[in-house]
């Protein structure tokens, strides 16, 4: 049998061409996997501008609201057949409406347009649904239209428990006590962590008049959700139900202090929270406290928006100790109706407003919802 005989190269042969295998290999991989850097076009940085804006968005923050809203004008300005630009640009609107960030008139009206807007460019988006019916609802006061498209909203994301959240806060409005609890029930088991969907269901069950269950949950909200200050002004009103006026005001200073230990709440705390302190004060008998504060929001009324609702508020409970307050108290609920207040949808559920002259009060209701509606829950 022949032998085989391997022949190996020279150690110094071999290491050369090894070598230039390596090299040539990587010149090759190079070549496939490294591609001309892309220039930013405007559709990319409307993109990146609207991401930025929702992370924003997602604090909540009023400061945050008003930044997200100038960066998605900015991606639409970039792109304006972007559909995302447009749906967050009436998401961003809408909620710095309802949380009374700036006058109704220069913010609903923009949200409306951009929720249209990003409607035309793609009919299927849930959030955009849910702004518009949020406009429908707190601005439009067309209340039939605002079902409709929170209806369709669910439709399109039934596990949307923001929408849910405020289909129920409409329902809870127009009295439908028994669906608006429904809805803010599958809101809170869909996010159960959610500190303000937990709030909300003391809201909706206060409105309703259930107000001992009102007070497990806003009681468990409150331990859980330890600081969160919405908590503290909603079980003020829940006091202001059942006539505790003195433990509404301890309620009230309490959500005022959690806004910031470094800030003094009288120029940077919540009007809504303060209007409702003046009208707890009042109630309770110390009409010049009350007065101070009803004073006091009038004054930043020169520097800031402050909600004609919310002076309304405190003068409501002025006119409970004193009639001769009440023509204040409807004088600011004509500003409200001229600036469409948002506020003006719980005109019968928000604690307070009941003691005014019934007549009065069913004439300003008719203008918000078409007819004097039943009051009772």
């Amino acid at each position: 049998m022949r032998s085989i005989t391997l022949i190996q190269p020279a150690p110094s042969r071999l290491k050369l061409t090894t070598a230039v295998l390596l090299i040539a290999a990587q010149a090759t991989a190079c070549s496939r996997s490294v591609d001309p850097p892309l220039e930013a076009t405007p559709a990319s940085q409307a993109r990146r501008l609207v991401v930025e804006g929702r992370a924003l968005l997602a604090t909540r923050k009023p400061q945050d609201l008003i930044a997200s809203r100038d960066l998605f004008e900015k991606a639409i300005a970039l792109d304006a057949n972007a559909p995302d630009a447009w749906a967050s640009a009436a998401n961003a609107s809408a909620l710095i409406g309802l949380y009374s960030l700036s006058p109704p008139q220069e913010t609903m009206p923009k949200a409306l347009e951009a929720a249209k807007r990003a409607l035309d460019l793609d009919p299927d988006q849930s959030t955009t649904w849910a702004s518009l019916g949020l406009v429908q609802y707190l601005y439009s006061w067309d209340f039939k239209t605002a079902e409709q498209s929170f209806q369709r909203a669910l439709e399109l994301d039934p596990g949307a428990g923001g929408v849910r959240h405020w289909y129920a806060m409409m329902l809870s409005a127009l009295a439908r006590h028994s669906e608006a609890i429904a809805q803010i029930e599958r809101a809170v088991e869909l996010e159960p962590d959610s500190r303000l969907l937990n709030t909300k269901l003391g809201t909706v069950l206060s409105a309703a008049n259930r107000l001992e269950r009102a007070e497990r949950v806003l009681t468990a909200a409150e331990q859980r959700f330890e600081g969160y200050s919405l908590i503290g002004r909603e079980i003020g009103f829940l006091r202001l139900r059942q006539h505790r006026y003195d433990d509404a005001v301890t309620a009230f200073r309490g959500a005022l202090r959690g806004t910031g230990a470094n800030q003094d709440w009288r120029t940077s705390g919540n009007s809504k929270t303060i209007g409702a302190l003046a009208h707890a004060l009042a109630a309770g008998g110390d009409l010049a406290g009350a007065l101070d504060l009803a004073e006091l929001l009038a004054t930043r009324r020169n520097t800031e928006y402050v909600p004609a609702m919310v002076i309304a508020h405190a003068y409501a409970g002025l006119a409970h100790a004193d009639g001769s307050y009440s023509s204040r108290a409807f004088g600011e609920l004509e500003r409200a109706l001229s600036d469409r207040d948002p506020g003006l949808v719980y005109l019968y559920t928000k604690a307070g407003f009941s003691r005014l002259d019934p007549e009065q009060l069913d004439s300003v209701a008719q203008r918000i919802f078409g007819v004097a509606r039943d009051r009772s829950p």
